[in-house]
This record gives C-alpha cells, sequence and structure tokens, in this order.
C-alpha cells in the first residue's frame, strides 16, 4: 500500500504546491467580489458532476470482474453525456430564471461539468485496476492545465469570466489524458456491447448508486452551503472571502485526504478480496493520520493568526478570523475522507445516506436560520466538526467489526 500511496500523494502534492501558489496571484489582481464568480462557478460544478453520473463511478470497487468494470465505465460515460444533452439546453434558456451569472455562462459551466465527470470516472478505473501511476498522472495533469492558464489570465489582466473558462478549458484537457490513459482498458469489445453490459450492471447495483447519490449529493451542498447562502443574500465579499479560505485551507486538506481515501481503497478492496478483511489497511491509515497529519494540521493556526493579515492585506479584512473558525471543519473533515473510501469497500451506503444527511440539516439550520444570527460560520464549522469526527470513528469501528464476524 505504501508504494500506491506515495504515487496518488506525489500528485496531490503537486496539486496543493500549485494551487497554493497562484494564490498571492489571484488575491492581488482580483477583489473577494470578483473571486466570488469563481466561488460560485467551483459549486454549479460540484453539483453537476453529481448530478451527470450520479457518483455510480464509485460503484467500480463492487465489481469484480475487469470486463465487466470496463463496460460500466462505458455505460456511465455515455449515461452522463446523455443527461448533458438534455439538460445543456434547459440550463441555458432558463439558468437566468434563477441566477443573474447569465445563462451562457451556465451552459458552459455544464461542458466543464461534463469534461470533470468523466474524467473523475476514468481516474476510478485507473485505481480499480491498480494504475497508479496513470491515475497520479492524470491528476497532475489537471494541476499544472489549471495553474498555467489561471497564471496568463493573471499576466494578461483578464476579467473573472475568462478565469472562469480558463478552469473549464483545464477540465477538458484532464479529461482528454485522462481518456489516453484508459483506452487500452477499455477497448475489450464494442461500444455497443460494453453499453448494454453496462446497463445490466447499472440496474444490478441501482440500490447502492440511489444511496450514493444523495450521499453525494447532500454532502457537497453542506460543503458549499456558506456559498450558496452568501450569494443568495447578495453579501459576495463574504463568498469570497469564504472560497478562498477553502481554496487555501480547505482544499489542500480535502485532496489529500482523498488521495489517502484512494490508496487505502484500492488496497482494502484487494485485502478484503484476498483475506476476506480490511484490517491491515485501516490500521496503517489510523496509524498514519495520528502520528503524522493531525499533530501537523494543528501547527497551522499560529501561522494562520499571524500568516493571513500579513499575506492578504487589508482589501481581504476578516479572512483570518473566518480561516480560524473554520479550522476545525476542515481537520475533522479530513479525518473522515482519509477513512470515506471504506463506504465504497464494505459497502456502508445506508449509513453513509444519513450521515450526509445530517450534514446538510445542520449547515441548513445553522446558516438558514434566524436563530444563529451573529455567529452564523462558527455554528456551521463546530456543528459539521462534530459530525465527521463521529462518523470517522465510526466507520473504524464498522470495519473492526466486519474482521470480528469474519474470525
Amino acid at each position: 500500500m505504501t508504494k500506491s500511496l506515495l504515487k496518488i500523494l506525489g500528485s496531490s502534492v503537486l496539486a496543493q504546491l500549485l494551487g497554493l501558489a497562484i494564490i498571492p496571484f489571484l488575491v492581488k489582481s482580483y477583489n473577494p467580489g470578483q473571486i466570488s464568480l469563481l466561488a460560485f462557478f467551483t459549486t454549479f460544478i460540484g453539483i453537476s458532476t453529481i448530478l451527470l453520473t450520479l457518483k455510480s463511478e464509485n460503484q467500480l470497487f463492487q465489481i469484480d470482474l475487469d470486463g465487466d468494470a470496463a463496460s460500466y465505465t462505458v455505460f456511465i460515460c455515455f449515461y452522463a453525456l446523455s443527461v448533458f444533452i438534455l439538460c445543456a439546453p434547459i440550463v441555458y434558456f432558463f439558468g437566468d430564471k434563477v441566477t443573474d451569472i447569465g445563462r451562457m455562462m451556465l451552459a458552459v459551466f455544464m461542458l466543464g461539468g461534463l469534461s470533470l465527470s468523466v474524467h473523475n470516472v476514468l481516474l476510478n478505473l485507473l485505481l480499480r485496476f491498480k494504475n497508479t501511476t496513470g491515475y497520479a498522472v492524470s491528476k497532475a495533469v489537471r494541476s499544472v492545465c489549471e495553474f498555467i492558464l489561471y497564471l496568463l489570465c493573471i499576466a494578461f489582466i483578464l476579467n473573472e469570466k475568462v478565469l472562469v473558462y480558463s478552469g473549464i478549458l483545464a477540465y477538458f484537457i484532464a479529461f482528454s489524458y485522462s481518456v489516453r490513459e484508459c483506452r487500452v482498458l477499455l477497448g475489450v469489445c464494442g461500444l455497443k456491447k460494453h453499453i448494454a453490459k453496462g446497463r445490466k450492471l447499472f440496474v444490478r447495483l441501482n440500490k447502492n448508486i440511489q444511496f450514493d447519490f444523495l450521499s453525494s449529493l447532500f454532502n457537497v451542498m453542506s460543503i458549499n452551503m456558506p456559498i450558496i447562502y452568501f450569494g443568495m443574500a447578495g453579501d459576495v465579499e463574504l463568498a469570497g472571502l469564504y472560497f478562498m479560505v477553502t481554496r487555501l485551507l480547505g482544499a489542500p486538506m480535502l485532496l489529500l485526504g482523498q488521495s489517502i481515501s484512494a490508496a487505502l481503497k484500492g488496497h482494502a478492496f484487494s485485502e478484503k478480496k484476498e483475506k476476506h478483511s480490511v484490517n491491515g489497511s485501516i490500521e496503517y491509515t489510523v496509524k498514519l493520520l495520528l502520528l503524522y497529519f493531525l499533530p501537523g494540521y494543528i501547527l497551522i493556526i499560529p501561522a494562520v493568526n499571524y500568516g493571513f493579515p500579513v499575506f492578504f492585506g487589508s482589501e481581504w479584512i476578516g479572512i483570518t478570523s473566518m480561516a480560524l473558525i473554520l479550522l476545525p471543519y476542515f481537520i475533522a473533515r479530513f479525518m473522515f475522507n482519509c477513512l470515506s473510501g471504506m463506504v465504497y469497500v464494505i459497502g456502508e451506503f445506508k449509513s453513509n445516506l444519513i450521515f450526509q444527511g445530517v450534514l446538510l440539516l445542520i449547515s441548513l439550520i445553522s446558516l438558514w436560520l434566524p436563530f444563529f444570527d451573529g455567529f452564523k460560520i462558527q455554528s456551521y464549522s463546530i456543528g459539521l466538526a462534530i459530525c465527521y469526527f463521529f462518523y470517522a470513528f465510526y466507520m473504524v469501528r464498522r470495519c473492526k467489526m466486519m474482521d470480528e464476524s469474519q474470525s
């Protein structure tokens, strides 16, 4: 597992470094109000990727035969394209009734969502076939392209709309590269045979997909609820502040947690197949978290307290306090994300749906109800942190119970 983890972490470290390196240029070139458009874009993309694939790619780890996995992947990509063709005209003609972003931009957002959706599906296929090198390179391609294109926008003093379009182009390039990486894995039989076989598997796994789709939708909505709330309330500056904090602190933690989860998911899948146990994988991951990552993240507190005011300056006033408030939530979410891949290995879809529903309920109550006026972000952060810590503990316990029942 260590070798696979290092490859995946390598791509994550590169993505984090490039993501952090671009932030000083974004801060100096755009104000919080302008950055809020990028925040709305990432929120829209996050939701659209789930709607396009129903997060059914996660079920690849429930399929034993390699040929079936390839057919299932082709069907998911075909399904996502079909949903895009149906929904893009609706978004184009009616999107401006819901938001003032503009219907053309919303339609382009959908195209970016399609590219990222298929890219994510193919990344899961690479993990399913234990091609960690292809997985790592595909993720690195996206990070490098995004960095270069953002830098070009800043260098030529282009507006925030062009900045968003450049992000979509980066998704498309990453999608194209992941197709290239997977072409051998998918070239087993004809397209019609792939789709027919994949559809049967999709129907067979439908119950798990329903649970996982709702869980993923609830998750992305709870994560982005402050952006949605501040945007609808007209506080675009606060939406921009929240987005920048998540970009600087939350996104690297999320990316690192997902990378550890990806390595854990692939290794635990193999361990379960061979030994009917996941004990070795879960113990390794928990040890990694408690001994190395958690102590390191605690050191972020003084760095934020003293570094943010100097780094951001007066135009980004309020970002230091928001970062400190959100830090417990980011750390708890990181701990959970490292273990979240086990949901798909041991089949905890129902409990995951309940958990994600609770997260969404907490985010709605803390931000939208008047009881928390004056400390909405505080209640949001503390409520979600407690929930994430509890479910991380629950996942470890469930993995241990699985081993006890097998012995």
